[in-house]
């Protein structure tokens, strides 16, 4: 037997209490309803104990009755009787004045009314002087007789003539069920009621017995529905829920093994949502088996464009120097290193002979990342060493290469730049800079400051932008340490960035006996920082160390 799961036990269960809900509900309205009515019954039928009593005994009978028992005489006699709880002189009483052939035939009376109606007592009651007493009861013997009743609020207006409504109340008689009938009297100087009590713990028995026999029958029509319910959910809706997701399921996994060619069909004709859930499963599947075929397409269009990335790749690699002048190694040491935030990447560094006297250093950032950038990065890099090989100065290299880059910027892209022609036999640095980072720079033994430079605008931003050339004098032991944005705009799991400040700090604490060690000492720092995010932007840094010139 299969285990139900999922969606089958919560239509069963949905399906057990909706009938087990509707059956407590019946019961809840059916035992209210018959509670209603059983009251009803109950105070009718104690009324008309009362009205049977009534009319059993004659009223100038009650009424004579009531006076002699209401008499001085009888009352004192039975305040004597309950003192010496001798009753018996009560009957003497009535034996001697003639009325215990009226108290027996009564009593006979209320008896019959009493069993009649299957009520716990009915009697007698008169009253006189805001006092009521009991002057005949069902119960034989004369322990009742001329007893005052003090237990039935029902009597406190007995003068009235209006109705007296059936009233439930405890004492020490019990849980009664009371009625008081008035007997007629045209005089109006007797109040003469007959009375009723029931037990009403007999009414809640019944009322206990009705809601058992109830839940019974409702437990079995429960029963019935919810079998009936569950096979209907079964057939329903639990079929063709697992027919749905056996075909889903199936469909993955011949997906995943690659066997699959055609979409699977769950065959659900419910005229219900599950049959548009079949039918959209259907237009699913071969949605997904012709985005299949159009992503192969594109998985052996994507190879090919990583393999021409992979080549570009290695060819920007292989632009970037790597033995930066080596036959200067005597004048000064260089090092550079760069990161591309993607497979090719939009910044560059370059270093190269300009004369025998004179290198060029240059470091640049394009506007943007990925092939358009590494193509902008090409172009700009060619035009800035083709220019500075024309011996002028960095400020007008800047100014013609801004021009012809303006000239076929189509896709309004910019680069900024720092260039610097260095003097190898003075040690004068000449530089100019179009909208890139303020450069690092250190005197020998002192720390790296920020050298806030004049500034141009950024190449292809405007045309005929003017760029000023600055010149420093560099001694034995000075450094020069130049980077992108992308260095102090790192940021760490948390997207916190790295900061300027960050990075002057780590080009201090790295280890500047070389310039390769001090370029890689601080990527290294800033990629620790950084691990665990994502890099947004490339990173590249230049470091030169001024060892002396031919002239120092």
């Amino acid at each position: 037997m299969t285990e139900r799961k999922g969606i089958e036990k919560k239509v069963h269960l949905m399906t057990g209490l909706l009938v087990g809900i509707s059956c407590i509900l019946c019961i809840i309205l059916c035992y209210l309803f018959h509670l209603r009515s059983m009251s009803s019954a109950y105070y009718h039928s104690t009324e008309q104990a009362a009205t049977a009593a009534r009319e059993s005994i004659y009223s100038s009978d009650a009424f004579i009755f009531s006076d002699k028992i209401l008499s001085d005489e009888f009352l004192t006699l039975r305040k004597q009787a309950e003192a010496s709880g001798n009753y018996a002189e009560l009957g003497q009483w009535m034996e001697k004045n003639d009325y215990m052939d009226f108290y027996t035939y009564s009593t006979f009376r209320l008896q019959k009314t009493r069993d009649v109606f299957g009520v716990d007592d009915v009697y007698l009651v008169a009253c006189r002087d805001n006092a009521c007493y009991i002057i005949l009861d069902s119960e034989m013997g004369f322990d009742y007789i001329g007893k005052l009743l003090d237990d039935a609020p029902e009597l406190d207006n007995y003068q009235s003539d209006g109705y007296i409504s059936p009233t439930i109340s405890r004492s020490y008689e019990g849980w009664l069920c009371s009625a008081f009938i008035k007997f007629v009297d045209p005089s109006g100087e007797h109040h003469v009621f007959s009375g009723c009590d029931a037990d009403m713990h007999v009414f809640v028995d019944r009322e206990v017995q009705f809601v058992i026999r109830m839940a019974i029958f409702l437990l079995i029509i429960m029963a019935v529905c919810g079998i009936v319910g569950i096979y209907f959910a079964r057939r329903t809706v639990s079929q063709p829920t697992r027919k749905l997701s056996d075909a889903a399921r199936k469909f993955a996994d011949d997906n995943r093994k690659g066997t699959i060619t055609e979409p699977s069909d769950p065959n659900v004709h419910t005229g219900d949502e599950l049959e548009e859930i079949n039918d959209a499963l259907l237009y699913l599947e071969s949605s997904i088996l012709a985005q299949k075929k159009e992503l192969e397409k594109i998985n052996h269009e994507k190879g090919r464009i990583e393999t021409e990335l992979s080549v570009a790749r290695e060819i920007q690699i292989g632009v970037l120097p790597k033995d930066f002048v080596s036959d200067c190694a005597d004048y000064c040491d260089i090092g550079a290193v760069s990161k591309p935030a993607r497979i090719v990447g939009g910044d560059f560094y370059n270093c190269f002979r300009i004369d025998d006297t004179h290198i060029a250093l240059l470091i640049g950032d394009v506007s943007d990342k990925g092939i358009p950038a590494s193509l902008f990065m090409m172009i700009s890099q060619t035009l800035l060493q083709e220019h500075c090989l024309r011996g002028i100065s960095p400020g007008e290299v800047l100014e013609e290469v801004n021009n012809l880059l303006m000239a076929s910027n189509d896709a309004y892209m910019f680069v900024t730049v720092w260039i610097g022609i260095l003097d190898l036999e003075t040690g004068i640095l000449s530089a100019a800079n179009a909208g890139h980072e303020y450069p690092l720079f250190r005197r020998k033994n002192g720390p790296f400051r920020t050298f806030y430079d004049p500034h141009g605008f950024v190449l292809a931003g405007a045309e005929d932008s003017k760029y000023e050339t600055y010149s420093c004098q560099l001694n034995p032991g000075d450094a020069l340490f130049v980077f992108t944005d992308g260095a102090h705009d790192a940021v760490d799991i948390s997207q916190k960035e790295f900061s300027e400040s960050a990075l002057i700090e780590a080009v201090n604490k790295a280890d500047a006996s070389t310039a390769g060690l001090l370029v890689n000492d601080v990527l290294k720092t800033i990629e620790d920082y950084s691990a665990g995010a994502e890099q947004f932007d490339d990173i590249t840094l230049l470091a030169m160390i001024w060892r002396g010139g031919k002239q120092s």
